[in-house]
């Protein structure tokens, strides 16, 4: 899905492979009014980041960490609307695990994301793990997951060095799997995931590169 950049040249967007992502996660959305679409979650996702970024800006006061609480339960509700989806919809996998990840490695008052469900962790886990022990991972995931994986931050996903795809996967990551560039425009319209990966698209992507956006 994502397309890599090689010196100046860009690839032109998967935009087949975006609308069947589209279309799926839309069809497995219908039937349940409380949960949002995929466009709307990334609407979401975008909102709560401009409210943190706003947020930070402010004194501390009682009033601020009720908002910051708010947030939080926001994030709690929008992972576990991924988490539901994941075994059928690649990118609701993908953007589930990023938060997850993210809410682990960045500091709780920038990421707005605290004391996720633990359920809808696993949930997401165990669609990861079956996914890399049948060898079903598509390229973007590998990158993804190698830059979640490295040194820096692999104790987040060590975690759950029992899941045994996840444990080969630590073992046998190679820096070399994450490429140099990103075409940002296959990042657009993806939630808080999208905004961090976009944050390397005119970058030289380093894994030694802080997890902040």
């Amino acid at each position: 899905m994502v397309a890599l950049l090689t010196g100046d040249d860009a690839a032109v967007p998967n935009s087949q492979t975006q609308q069947i992502r589209k279309t799926l996660t839309a069809s497995l959305l219908t039937n349940n009014h409380n949960i949002m679409t995929i466009d709307n979650l990334d609407l979401k996702e975008k909102e709560i980041y401009k409210k943190v970024v706003e947020l930070n800006t402010r004194k501390s006061t009682n009033d601020l960490k009720d908002e910051f609480e708010k947030i939080h339960e926001s994030y709690r509700q929008i992972h576990r609307q991924y988490a539901e989806f994941a075994s059928n919809d690649i990118e609701s996998l993908k953007r589930g695990l990023f938060i997850q990840w993210f809410a682990m490695v960045e500091p709780i008052f920038l990421s707005g994301i605290s004391n996720l469900d633990s359920e809808s962790e696993i949930k997401i886990i165990a669609v990861l793990n079956e996914l890399l022990e049948n060898k079903t991972l598509d390229e973007e995931m590998k990158f993804m997951l190698t830059h979640y994986t490295h040194s820096n931050w692999d104790w987040v996903l060590k975690r759950f060095e029992n899941y045994d795809g996840i444990k080969k996967f630590i073992e046998q990551r190679q820096d070399n799997d994450i490429p140099e560039r990103i075409d940002s425009r296959e990042m657009e319209n993806r939630g808080r995931m999208g905004l961090y990966w976009k944050s390397f698209s005119k970058n030289i992507l380093t894994t030694d590169r802080k997890a902040s956006s």
